[in-house]
C-alpha cells in the first residue's frame, strides 16, 4: 500500500486536490483561515485532531468494520455550503481522504488540498492538535 494522502487508484487532477505537507496545511489554517475537513470516524476524531476541525466521517464503523457514510455529502453541502472555499481534507492514512475528494469534486467542490500522511503525519510535525474528553459513566 502506497503511505501518505494519495493512492494510485483515486488519482486526482492536480489543479483540484493537491498534496500539501503538515506544515502547508498548519499555515494555510493560521494565516488564510482555510477550513480543516477531517473525514475519520467520531472515534478517531475525538482522540486528536487539528484545531477548528470539523469531522464528517467519510465511512462509519458498522458491525461488519467500516462502511460509506449515507450523509457524507448532505452534511458537507450543510457544514461548507461555499464550494470554492479553500478546504484541507485529512484522514488517518489517505485511504479516505482521497476519496472524499474525489466525492467533494464530483459534487462541484473545486478548491480542495489533500493532507499527505494524515493526521499521523500531522502529530509526527509536532503541530497543534486538540482531544475532546469523553467521559465515561460509571454504573
Amino acid at each position: 500500500m502506497q503511505s501518505g494522502c494519495q493512492r494510485r487508484d483515486f488519482e486526482l487532477p492536480p489543479d483540484v486536490a493537491r498534496l500539501i505537507s503538515p506544515s502547508e496545511a498548519n499555515s494555510l489554517m493560521t494565516k488564510s483561515g482555510v477550513q480543516y475537513l477531517d473525514v475519520r470516524t467520531p472515534e478517531e476524531f475525538v482522540h486528536g485532531h487539528p484545531p477548528g476541525a470539523t469531522n464528517i466521517p467519510f465511512m462509519l464503523r458498522g458491525k461488519e468494520g467500516l462502511i460509506p457514510n449515507p450523509d457524507f455529502t448532505s452534511t458537507l453541502e450543510k457544514l461548507l455550503p461555499n464550494r470554492m472555499a479553500p478546504v484541507v481534507v485529512g484522514c488517518q492514512s489517505g485511504a479516505r481522504s482521497t476519496p472524499a475528494t474525489v466525492m467533494m469534486m464530483h459534487n462541484g467542490y473545486s478548491n480542495m488540498r489533500n493532507l499527505e500522511g494524515g493526521f499521523p503525519a500531522w502529530e509526527k510535525a509536532g503541530l497543534p492538535s486538540v482531544a475532546e474528553i469523553v467521559e465515561v459513566e460509571e454504573e
